[in-house]
């Protein structure tokens, strides 16, 4: 019957569903940590270390990733509702200086965020800071990640955390061949099902 196929190609669908990846990474650390290997100066110097927390505020973390396919990438702040600084992400094409904007992250006020975007595969560079040290690319509205960043940090900075999860599913990405072979397969079950249930009872 109809309904039976209908509800076999729903299941289907379901199934192919259920393989896709999801993958959770967290970036986190402390932005006056000499230690941390991921901190940049703001104006493409080293990271700088004083007694005085506002220098270390002005430095900013560098991670990497790729992305294989266009997939769903979620930012969630986690850091400042557990004391750490109010954070400002800046997410760029590609790595290394040449790298490009393309948009930030913050809080509606202060603290945390939960956003997600569909990027397109390729390299991506994640630059975490604190409030308004926002990078000369965006400043300018033109420019790359090598241009470094403005230095003109807020002052919740808490205890000098932070900590971003980045969680990337495959949601609108086309199904590996694979799975197109048991959503074929289970179509052409259904199918098979239906014609059968036409045939004349004895």
């Amino acid at each position: 019957m109809l309904k039976s196929f209908a509800r076999a190609t729903v299941m289907a669908v379901m199934l192919v569903g259920g393989l896709a990846q999801a993958a959770v990474q967290t970036l986190s650390g402390r932005l006056d940590d000499a230690a941390n290997t991921a901190l940049i100066g703001s104006f493409g110097a080293p990271p700088v270390f004083t007694a005085d927390p506002l220098d270390s505020m002005e430095n900013v973390a560098l991670y990497a990733f790729n992305l294989a396919a266009n997939q769903a990438v979620r930012f969630q702040s986690l850091g400042y509702a557990a004391g750490g600084i109010d954070p400002y992400v800046s997410l760029f094409s590609g790595t290394g200086d040449p790298a490009t904007f393309v948009r930030s992250f913050a809080g509606a006020a202060v603290g945390d965020f939960d956003e997600t975007v569909m990027l397109l595969a390729g390299d991506y560079t994640v630059a975490i800071g604190l409030y308004m040290n926002m990078s000369f690319a965006e400043n300018y509205g033109s420019g790359t990640l090598g241009d470094g960043f403005t230095g003109l940090g807020g002052s919740d900075f808490g205890d000098g955390s932070y900590r971003l999860l980045l969680t990337t599913s495959d949601v609108g990405r086309l199904p590996e061949p694979g799975s197109l072979g048991l959503l074929l397969v289970a179509l052409a079950g259904a199918v098979l099902a239906h014609q059968g249930s036409r045939l004349p009872q004895h």
